[in-house]
C-alpha cells in the first residue's frame, strides 16, 4: 500500500503557510471568518478509494479539531480519536456543536458519501480566520 501521509501533510501544511502570509498581510479586514476560509483555508483531495485517508485523518486529528463521516459505520471506526467525531447524518448533534466550540481544523471524510449539506454546515463552524476545512476522499 503507498503511504499519502506525506502528501497529504505537505498539502494541508503548504495551505496552512498560504493563509497565514495572507492574514499577515491584512487579508482579514477584506473577508469575514467564513468567506476567507472557504476561499483560502479549504483542502480538497481524492486521490481514490482504499489509499489511507481515514487512517490519516485519524493519525492527525487533535482534540482540538472535528471530524465529520458519513455513517455511524465510520464513526465507530474513529472511536479511539482524540477529536471530536460526527456522523453527518446526525445533524441534532453537528448545530449543537456549531454553537459549543471552535475547531482548529474540521475534516470531513469521503464529503461524497455525507449528508448534502454538509459542507454547508462546515463552514457555519467557522468562527476564526485561522481554522481550516480539509476535505479527503469522494468529493
Amino acid at each position: 500500500m503507498i503511504d499519502i501521509t506525506d502528501t497529504y501533510k505537505s498539502v494541508i501544511d503548504m495551505n496552512t503557510a498560504y493563509t497565514n502570509s495572507l492574514l499577515k498581510d491584512g487579508h482579514d479586514k477584506y473577508y469575514e471568518p467564513r468567506e476567507f476560509v472557504y476561499q483560502f483555508g479549504t483542502v480538497n483531495i481524492n486521490v481514490g478509494r482504499q489509499v489511507g485517508t481515514s487512517t490519516f485523518i485519524m493519525r492527525q486529528a487533535t482534540e482540538n479539531d472535528l471530524i465529520l463521516v458519513p455513517t455511524e459505520q465510520v464513526e465507530e471506526m474513529y472511536a479511539e480519536s482524540e477529536a471530536l467525531v460526527v456522523c453527518s447524518e446526525n445533524m441534532a448533534l453537528l448545530r449543537k456543536t456549531i454553537e459549543s466550540k471552535v475547531f482548529e481544523k474540521i475534516y470531513v471524510d469521503s464529503p461524497a458519501y455525507c449528508h448534502p449539506v454538509i459542507k454547508g454546515m462546515a463552514l457555519e463552524l467557522i468562527k476564526k480566520h485561522t481554522q481550516q476545512i480539509i476535505m479527503l476522499g469522494m468529493h
